[in-house]
């Protein structure tokens, strides 16, 4: 493999491009300029941005030529799969503080456990004991000590609540409760359909954070929008409440996240999140700048949400030599995710520029990731390691080469909503400048559960994540940053402008006019 061009910016951060396709000096000077206040990123040069149309818990797009709506899939996994997809909406993101010096464990690993683990014959009481127990000796954050969390003194709190009252409804308030104060994106009580339904249903349209204010991004009942109510408006209160103390009133559980980057933006996401089919009274300012106020109605159940919210993988021809695939998660689908990208990039082997849009991807199998990820890289590449306090859950990750390879310049468009698996596709692109990153911040979300579930009484099941990435410096990276920044916008939502496929789509522009500039007239 041929050794990548590199840029260099500001902060001393190498930037590498694949040889297939090479920005010149000039070129790379004309990026730099366009740096502006976020060392180590590039920013559009466009004064236009694109907002993605976050809806439950990722993102999506709209485009006046090809109009493609990205609904709440990514919240159904979270409800359904209990993998939840979070990430940041701040305009700034800043990374989690690191370990000063090598972490101590704070529990001294003894691994005679088995997992996964089955409670579910314990009584309530004894159950939640020993899930107290398995949690702080296992849980990999706390065991190798990447956090201060007492867990034991939590545990004793609750404890004493569920022996006051050993009901099945507070067993499973106190479990979701002790999983929440984790602070881990993938540490949680899994939802049940009933739970589910009791406290995430939205109403049919999503709001965000823009511009420090809270948008909506998408509305998908048409009589809501003949009431005023769409995209780009501003919400201002909530059942008469204002949004800034909304916000504060959305359950712990909810936005229960590893930085605050993510916290915040799970607190947007579940802003409008209630009981199904209950009603919440909107006040809104809408595009013509008047004070509104509507009642809508949330939706009616998880399988009538699961109905509206499906997105499925595409691929199209944006340009001649453009091509242009989406993969909205990693989970088993009918095709695999890899054998649709495979069959899909084949028709566009030759093309020598490639898109792949991953916003809104809230994770899944790491067997499909790494068999994509094989399609792009034509060698071995270390990318990092799952470090656990059990010596079964170590394990060094690498991407391996497939049957065959894609030879041209990749750019990955990518958001909050890229989650979990989604951030560990990418980490091996960020790492080697593979391709370019396009957009907002993407988000591990903590610790993996692979193998930490734990059966519990009442048909529950909590997920404990046993390993945690580590990447090949030996640092716990929870967010992968874009090569090149682009903010959400207000006026993008109201215009329907993919602001990160347009700044996609100018780079390779410019990589056109400097192979036209070489070859001569």
């Amino acid at each position: 493999m041929a050794r990548p061009s590199t840029l260099r910016l500001c902060s001393g951060q190498a930037l590498r491009l694949h040889p297939s396709t090479s920005l010149r000096t000039s070129s790379g000077q004309a990026l730099l300029r366009t740096i502006n206040q976020k060392p180590g990123v590039w920013r559009s040069t466009s004064q236009w941005y694109w907002l993605p149309v976050l809806l439950g818990g990722h993102s999506g797009f709209s485009c006046r030529k090809n109009r493609v709506s990205f609904f709440t899939f990514g919240l159904i996994l979270l409800l359904v799969l209990s993998v939840a997809g979070c990430g940041p909406t701040l305009e700034s993101p800043s990374l989690p503080p690191r370990p000063t010096a090598t972490p101590t464990p704070t529990v001294a690993p003894t691994p005679v456990d088995s997992w996964p683990q089955d409670l579910s014959q314990l009584d309530r009481v004894a159950a939640f004991d020993e899930l107290v127990r398995l949690v702080s000796e296992y849980y990999s954050y706390t065991c190798l000590g990447y956090k201060d969390v007492d867990i034991r003194a939590s545990g004793e709190q609750l404890r004493a609540e569920l022996v006051a009252d050993p009901s099945a409804e507070t067993f499973e308030r106190v479990v979701r409760d002790f999983m929440a104060a984790l602070q881990d994106g993938h540490a949680s009580l899994a939802w049940t359909p009933a739970a589910a339904e009791r406290y995430t249903m939205p109403p049919l349209f999503q709001v965000a954070e823009v511009e420090g204010k809270a948008i909506v991004s998408q509305v998908m009942d048409p009589s809501l929008e003949e009431m005023g109510l769409a995209a780009g408006v501003e919400i201002m209160a909530v059942d008469g409440l204002p949004v800034s103390e909304t916000l504060e009133r959305v359950p712990h559980f909810l936005t229960a996240c590893g930085t605050e980057y993510c916290r915040t933006w799970k607190s947007y996401h579940f802003l409008l999140s209630g009981e199904a089919q209950s009603t919440i009274d909107i006040t809104f300012i809408d595009l013509e700048g008047v004070e509104r106020q509507i009642t809508a109605q949330r939706a009616s159940g998880l399988e009538a949400l699961i109905h509206i919210s499906r997105r499925s993988a595409s691929a199209r021809r944006l340009e001649d030599d453009v091509g242009y695939i989406y993969l909205p998660h990693f989970h088993n689908d009918n095709p695999p995710p890899d054998a649709f990208f495979e069959s899909r990039l084949r028709e566009m082997r030759d093309f020598p520029f490639l898109i792949i849009d991953v916003r809104g991807n809230g994770g899944g199998s790491e067997v499909h990731s790494q068999a994509i990820n094989g399609l792009l890289f034509d060698h071995r590449v270390e990318y990092g390691r799952y470090e656990s306090c059990i010596p079964e859950e170590q394990m060094d990750l690498f991407v391996e080469p497939g049957p065959w390879y894609y030879e041209g310049q990749v750019y990955v468009l990518i958001d909050e909503g890229c989650f979990s698996t989604c951030a560990h596709f990418l980490q091996p692109h960020w790492q080697t400048g593979r391709s370019i990153l396009i957009g907002r911040t993407a988000q591990r979300g903590g610790g993996n559960p692979s193998r930490g579930t734990v059966q519990l009484p009442d048909g529950l099941e909590a997920r404990v994540p046993l390993s945690l990435f580590l990447d090949l410096d030996g640092d716990e990276r929870e967010l992968i940053e874009p090569n090149i920044y682009v903010p959400l916008r207000i006026e993008d939502i109201r215009q329907e402008v993919d602001r990160d496929l347009e700044t996609a789509l100018e780079l390779i522009a410019e990589q056109r006019q400097e192979v036209s500039e070489d070859a001569g007239p």
